[in-house]
């Protein structure tokens, strides 16, 4: 099959990405709203940018909204608006186990829902940054906003961030410092076959 990217629907280039970048890690990004409620959001177009400094890439979609007179526009995500306000997050990395609050936390919340509380999830303090982290999750990166790109039409935004900080659970590490996938059995994003393991159980 061959089939020019010009030729196909917005939706249906969009399941061409998604099916063919695979496995995809997954971002579970926790914020703070501008009034200091928690939210927690999962995002699979992410990844390393560069080690020096340590920048991670989270690419956030536009929300649509639908206005009183019927007119549809695009505004920014809770999690595009947290970042922009307070110029922090935290991104955790979550096991296969945590499917189902991954998943739960993808959902659309009313206004102001605190939700790792929702989860069940303790947020804890941070260490570098005035965004709270999730004590339970493997793994945390403590992210200072770096810059905030949009792309496309409508324009997601590309949010770049700095790590300042890893928390990672001390079972995990071993005598060299190096952290095996294997040991924590991380969650990804499998295109049509939805979510499953990065590594082999």
């Amino acid at each position: 099959m061959k089939i020019a990217a010009g030729d196909l629907s917005g939706r249906d280039r969009y399941l061409r990405l998604i099916d063919t970048i695979v496995p995809r890690p997954i971002a579970w990004v926790l914020t703070l709203s501008p009034t200091g409620v928690p939210n927690l959001a999962p995002f699979s177009f992410f990844n390393g940018v560069v080690a020096r400094p340590p920048i991670v890439s989270v690419s956030v979609g536009a929300k649509p909204v639908t206005d009183a007179d019927g007119g549809r526009r695009y505004v920014d995500k809770d999690t595009t608006r947290n970042i922009r306000h307070h110029g922090a997050f935290v991104v955790h990395l979550a096991p296969h186990g945590r499917a189902d609050q991954v998943q739960r936390s993808a959902e659309d919340h009313p206004d102001g829902t605190d939700v790792p509380d929702l989860l069940g999830l303790e947020a804890v303090p941070s260490t570098w940054v005035d965004v709270p982290r999730l004590s339970a999750l493997p793994i945390a990166m403590e992210c200072r906003l770096h810059q905030i790109v949009p792309v496309g039409e409508p324009a997601a935004s590309l949010i770049l961030g700095e790590v300042l900080g890893w928390h990672v659970h001390d079972e995990l590490v071993d005598a060299d410092g190096r952290v095996a996938a294997g040991a924590w059995d991380p969650l990804a994003r499998l295109g049509i076959d939805g979510y499953g393991r990065t590594v082999p159980n």
